[in-house]
């Protein structure tokens, strides 16, 4: 998470670190218990992973690697 704040800002760690929990759960889920997710929980999913591209675009133009670099940081921890 630290290394992450270094290239961006916590913005966009709260989005992705946080925003990142369902995704995974739902992996989780998939991997321990054996638990298929139910076609809403994919969609919400998909929507949500939709919203975090649509998010990291504009950030990732502006400050280029160094914001791309701290996103996968942020979704690492």
């Amino acid at each position: 998470m630290y290394f992450g704040l270094k290239g961006a800002s916590a913005a966009y760690g709260g989005a992705f670190a946080n925003g990142s929990l369902p995704i995974f759960t739902i992996l989780l889920g998939l991997l321990v218990a054996r638990r298929v997710p139910s076609q809403r929980q994919l969609i919400a999913v998909l929507i949500l992973l939709v919203g975090a591209v649509l998010v990291a675009i504009p950030g990732m133009r502006a400050g280029g690697n160094s914001v791309a670099s701290a996103i996968g940081f942020f979704l690492a921890a």
